[in-house]
């Protein structure tokens, strides 16, 4: 529980404000309110804590114009932003004192997982931690301070929530610099609060938002790589030119599949020697029309890019393995060599309203050659992979040109 509950302490007022998806990441956009949600309802139970959603922190003073005197001196800001940094969820919490807007508590959650719930609970946890030592304090103190100066001239409502706006206004271009992506205010409606029935709707969202990402994640980082040493062949046309050749094994990254298949409800279609498929029913998920669409534009179907950087920080070659068919709107430069040997290991395709993901059950092996210059295959410094689609790889190319 947050903070002790005695006989003279009154409940404190948390304003929770909509999270910021600090990059922008459409993909986890819908973490925003999430957030939220999962707060809202993790502490609604707890007798020490009103809580309050809020878009906006210039609408806190109207908010709390009909709170009591001592409810005034007693409220909270818990804001929050979030970004995703080499497949790790990383969330910043501040709890902010209103009436003074100076900075009480913060915490920093970091967790490699795809699995949602844990990431809600590490967040819930991380709320908790960040109020219960301060809140505790005031609870034990704010009582005692009340009696020490009976002589002190007491504020109304009305002079106390001036003042507070009077302290937000002046810090809300500050805030802004720092929480840039803060939502406008929306008005509420009244009704029958039917909380279980809203936890699952947004549960079921949060799920499916999670889903997503998640396979976002895995067509984009889908094996663990192992290279052959690179063997070399002089060009008798022109000895400055080498021919290169190296293997690549291609291997299923089995742990964030794995977490996928823990996390979300599916049904094996077809299993057999060669390949296993899974539906992800959209009975149990909310698809949108756009991720349909995107799954079968092709966007979810990716081809390894291997990009050869020099000391200098320069492209020395591009090399492209993805089949004939879908280069025809590619522009090419004398840097990129295509060829066609991959076989992907994994396939997202999408039966009606259902999303189809096929894994090979065995690993791929393929020989790349391409050609170089010995001076700049002396200057190699690294090679970079990517597993891009074939609208990235486009755009990827402009840049390159």
């Amino acid at each position: 529980m947050v903070g002790a509950q005695t006989p003279t302490s009154r409940p404190i007022n948390l304003f929770i404000l909509t999270f910021t998806n600090y990059e922008g990441a459409p993909e986890i956009d819908w973490w925003k309110e999430g957030f939220v949600n999962f707060l809202m309802d993790y502490f609604s139970n707890n007798p020490d804590l009103n809580v309050h959603r809020i878009n906006d922190p210039a609408t806190i003073p109207n908010q709390i114009k009909n709170l009591s005197e001592t409810e005034i001196t007693r409220c909270y800001l818990l804001t929050g932003n979030y970004k995703i940094i080499d497949q790790k969820f990383e969330v910043d919490l501040e709890l902010i004192d209103i009436n003074t807007w100076r900075l009480l508590q913060k915490k920093n959650i970091s967790i490699q997982s795809a699995d949602m719930a844990k990431i809600i609970e590490s967040v819930n946890h991380g709320a908790t931690e960040v109020l219960t030592p301060y809140l505790i304090k005031k609870a034990e103190t704010s009582v005692a301070q009340e009696f020490s100066s009976p002589s002190q001239p007491k504020k109304n409502n009305s002079q106390k929530a001036v003042a507070a706006s009077v302290a937000i206004s002046s810090v809300i271009d500050k805030f802004s610099e720092t929480h840039p992506e803060s939502a406008q205010y929306e008005p509420s409606f009244g009704g029958t609060m039917t909380n279980e029935l809203s936890l699952k709707f947004g549960e079921a969202i949060a799920q499916t938002g999670s889903f997503q990402y998640t396979i976002n994640q895995i067509v984009r980082n889908p094996y663990k790589l192992e290279i052959s040493d690179p063997l070399f062949r002089r060009l008798s046309a022109n000895d400055e030119i080498i021919n290169v050749t190296f293997f690549i094994n291609y291997a299923l990254s089995r742990d964030l599949i794995q977490d996928m298949l823990t996390t979300f409800p599916y049904e094996i279609q077809t299993k057999n020697d060669e390949y296993t498929e899974y539906i992800f029913s959209g009975k149990r998920f909310a698809y949108s029309e756009d991720f349909i669409k995107a799954i079968a534009r092709g966007d979810y179907r990716t081809h390894p890019v291997y990009t050869f950087i020099t000391n200098t920080e320069t492209v020395a070659c591009v090399l492209i393995d993805m089949p004939i068919m879908y280069r025809k709107n590619l522009i090419s430069s004398s840097k990129v060599q295509f060829t066609a040997k991959y076989q992907p290991l994994i396939n997202v395709t999408a039966n009606g309203w259902n999303v189809v993901i096929q894994l090979k059950n065995t690993d791929a092996r393929a020989e790349y050659n391409f050609d170089i210059s010995f001076e700049q295959l002396k200057n190699l410094s690294r090679i970079d992979v990517m597993f891009l689609s074939e609208a990235d790889i486009q755009e990827y190319l402009k840049i390159m040109n």
